[in-house]
């Protein structure tokens, strides 16, 4: 390590602490239908980089969660049929982060018809692409920590990494 005069300083210790390069986050939630294997998405920033993409998946009925770190700004989000008939059967995708909430949720045929709608009325159900504009504004990143609220250990603004006893004591 170079400590404060430019000099190579080999008995000082490398600093532990990390510093995020992003001002937010999201948190995609996947919830598979039937068909998991149709379902792909991706994540694009305004410069029509892909920051982040996910599928296809391997289980039917299954909650995929993934965190993705990014700075405030516009982003798109597509989320992909390749059969063409949306997420049926109890699929939904949900994006969230703490500071806005619920961002985006969806579930059914990507027309913006509802599943009732296209099986009792014959509403339109073919279409292979959903596309949604994200605003993300600036949002501190949660912390780890334990979120069961049982534990003597509770944080309330800790997130569960997909299981409610993670870092938890009693």
């Amino acid at each position: 390590m170079i400590n404060e005069n430019g000099i190579c300083d080999e008995d000082e210790e490398e600093p532990t602490d990390t510093v995020s390069l992003f001002d937010s986050w999201i948190n995609i939630d996947i919830h598979t239908d039937d068909w998991p294997e149709e379902t792909t998405w991706e994540l694009v920033d305004s410069n029509e980089n892909v920051i982040a993409e996910g599928g296809p998946y391997d289980q039917e009925l299954t909650l995929y969660s993934e965190m993705i770190e990014l700075n405030s700004g516009e982003y798109y989000y597509f989320l992909f049929d390749s059969y063409g008939d949306g997420l049926w059967t109890g699929g939904y995708v949900e994006i969230t982060n703490t500071c806005d909430t619920v961002l985006f949720f969806h579930e059914g045929p990507f027309t913006g018809n509802t599943i009732d709608e296209v099986m009792n009325d014959g509403a339109e159900w073919q279409q292979n692409e959903l596309m949604e504009t994200l605003t993300i504004t600036p949002c501190a990143l949660p912390t780890n920590g334990c979120t069961d609220e049982e534990a003597n250990n509770y944080d309330e603004t800790a997130r569960s990494m997909g299981t409610k006893l993670f870092w938890c004591r009693s």
